[in-house]
């Protein structure tokens, strides 16, 4: 008699929608995120944070940009994906109040809706004119205006990123990232994993063997029985990019404890991401771009730090909505 496979665990679209609303007050403490990571010595996310405020005409600009950057991050935080919805179970999801009424108020002052906004306007126009938060509404001019200054501010700006997160190498590096390990695609892995077994355990993920493949190691840690927070590369592509640079793009899923390997062959509602990396301004892209084990290794410890910071809020979260389902 062949034994039939037991059916993997699946999040309902209600359970992923409770479990990403309790999010939401992660991003009310942004900037005070941001700041607990530079009194901890990473500020790799500065150099994009000051330089899309520099679009900002007033002062006044400045703090409707920053309630941007936290109603956006209440939003990406609080929406269930990837996951399949339908347009009822869409319109149901977390929307800012306050991001809509500046939504609303574009439209209006655009003549038409975001949508149609090309019918209108050209290109370029059309592409400033849907941004709702105004750092971005001109920086986004900026570059359509005077695109050869603006690429080099950018290029500028880029340029500083990376000297950012060498600098913090020399003060946050071990001294791991030396010799056995290598830069190549196999020692890549191989300090990844080194790295999270050592600075990940006491957040409590550890190495999952049964979950992991071959350069593809996962760090679990239970939340409830049936559901895993876990520590995942998906962009191997990228993070392999060339023999003397990747770019690290962690990925923390809420999967079930039956779900192993990659996403590849996986159904709705098996895992959620959570995009905690989008509340700081510039993190993700402060942390990306790595060309010595000393830069990956610094970013993965800004991650973690990144993460610790929340932790009591997701992992919280979790706990409530999926324990109470469990009852």
């Amino acid at each position: 008699m062949v034994k039939r496979r037991e059916p993997r665990l699946k999040l309902s679209f209600g359970q992923a929608d409770a479990i990403c609303r309790e999010f939401l007050p992660i991003g009310d403490q942004a900037f005070d995120y941001m700041q607990r990571l530079r009194e901890t010595g990473f500020e790799a996310f500065l150099p994009r944070h000051r330089f899309v405020e520099s679009f900002a005409a007033n002062a006044e600009e400045v703090d409707l940009h920053r309630r941007c950057v936290v109603e956006f991050a209440k939003e990406r935080l609080g929406r269930p994906g990837p996951m399949r919805m339908s347009d009822e179970e869409f319109r149901q999801i977390y929307f800012s109040p306050f991001l809509q009424r500046l939504r609303h108020e574009r439209d209006e002052a655009n003549g038409v809706p975001v949508n149609k906004l090309s019918s209108r306007y050209s290109g370029g126009e059309a592409a400033w004119r849907s941004e709702i938060d105004p750092c971005q509404r001109r920086l986004v001019q900026d570059r359509v205006t005077h695109r050869e200054m603006h690429e080099a501010r950018f290029a500028t700006m880029t340029e500083e990123e990376i000297r950012s997160l060498e600098d913090e190498a020399t003060r946050h590096a071990t001294g791991l990232g030396k010799i056995p390990h290598t830069f190549d695609n196999k020692g890549r892995c191989v300090f990844f994993a080194a790295v999270m077994e050592r600075d990940a355990a006491p957040l409590g993920f550890h190495y999952d063997k049964p979950k992991s493949r071959t350069n593809y190691p996962i760090f679990s840690k239970a939340i409830t029985d049936d559901w895993h927070l876990c520590w995942v590369i998906e962009e191997a592509r990228a993070f392999f990019h060339s023999p003397f640079e990747g770019s690290f793009q962690p990925f923390l899923e809420l999967r079930s404890r039956q779900l192993v390997g990659s996403l590849a062959r996986v159904e709705s509602g098996e895992f959620l991401h959570i995009r905690y990396a989008g509340v700081v301004p510039g993190f993700f892209n402060g942390y990306w771009k790595f060309f010595t084990l000393d830069a990956l290794e610094t970013a993965i410890r800004a991650h973690l730090h990144l993460y610790s910071l929340m932790a009591p809020i997701i992992e919280g979260g979790i706990k409530r909505i999926m324990g109470a389902s469990a009852k």
